[in-house]
């Protein structure tokens, strides 16, 4: 009985060591994690800006040949480093925040700040550069709520004090090794819409691009439930690959993609077998040829989202290679 209980007590202050250990060790990968990536993706973004800044003459004479597109592109290219910032809180907000504060991030502030950004439009009939400048105000109002919202749970968790330490070692080959590769997936992302966009007109002019554009987001809702699923499927793959449990990760991976496929479908259909009727009821006569340009984005979206989180598996297994190589045939 007196082993038992001096093994008990031995065990009890023990407990506060240990959760010292964990707390530091979860402090170290934030750390590690966040001050590369957070440079990185605001370095990048911040030269884009520039970069596109000092060219818009050439992009006006070679390029964007509307004044009024190389306008809005210009001002809309503000958002590239917001919106990268806002894909990094996103994985951030899935590892540490709880459920509820990611779904009023993504499903609610999201949604009404981008309807905040239409109300000139709307209601005081403003142009499409006022809407460019108000969607740019807008996303920066969302980067900073998440940052403050972050800074508030790395402080109720008592990690802060670890972002102080000046003796902490980066390992920048492995980090940049892993995630280099997958930039080739943010170059698809590029090839796959701004891209087309440019290219379409170049060749077409702002007509087609219009035809084009208009559809998207309706296309991408095919792979809104996709997107939903994502966020919270990495991070719970790679506790499950961290403890060897492959049966789990197949079984997971199965039924998040039968969820995704089945509560997707009716809204394929509706985009595949009624592009017409959609288009005429959310944007008029003026799109009706755009119903094409509706179905075959919606197809392709649907397929991407049913077998996208193949991706998220190798990345979770450390086998960037394979879809750096499956990136770079698609691009090509």
């Amino acid at each position: 009985m007196a082993d038992s209980s001096s093994k008990r007590d031995g065990e009890k202050s023990a407990e506060p060591t240990r959760r010292r250990s964990l707390r530091w060790l979860v402090a170290m990968i934030v750390v590690v994690a966040m001050a590369p990536s957070l440079i990185c993706v605001t370095g990048m973004g911040v030269a884009i800006v520039i970069a596109v800044l000092g060219c818009q003459g050439l992009l006006g004479q070679y390029l964007v040949r509307d004044s009024l597109s190389l306008t809005i592109t210009v001002t809309l290219i503000m958002l590239t480093p917001l919106r990268a910032l806002d894909s990094l809180f996103d994985e951030l907000f899935a590892t540490f925040a709880k459920p509820k504060d990611l779904f009023f991030r993504r499903h609610l502030l999201t949604p009404l700040l981008k309807l905040a950004a239409v109300f000139p439009l709307l209601f005081w009939h403003s142009n499409v550069r006022v809407l460019a400048v108000t969607w740019v105000i807008c996303g920066t109002i969302g980067t900073l709520y998440s940052a403050v919202i972050l800074v508030r749970i790395f402080r109720k968790a008592n990690l802060l004090p670890y972002f102080r330490r000046d003796s902490i070692e980066v390992p920048a080959r492995e980090l940049f090794g892993f995630s280099l590769p997958l930039l080739s997936t943010d170059l698809l992302v590029i090839v796959r819409t701004s891209l087309v966009t440019l290219v379409l007109e170049f060749f077409h002019g702002a007509i087609a691009v219009a035809a084009y554009r208009s559809v998207l987001p309706l296309a991408r809702l095919n792979i809104a439930v996709a997107d939903s699923f994502r966020m919270l499927f990495t991070p719970a793959i790679s506790r499950m690959y961290a403890r060897g449990e492959n049966r789990s990760i197949d079984h997971a991976y199965w039924k998040s993609s039968a969820w995704i496929s089945v509560a997707t479908f009716p809204l394929l259909m509706i985009c595949v077998c009624l592009p017409e009727a959609l288009i005429l009821f959310c944007f008029g006569p003026e799109y009706a040829d755009s119903a094409s340009f509706l179905a075959l984005l919606s197809i392709g979206f649907y397929l991407s989202a049913v077998i996208g989180l193949n991706a998220e598996i190798l990345k979770a297994h450390g086998l960037v290679g394979r879809i750096f190589r499956v990136d770079l045939i698609t691009i090509v």
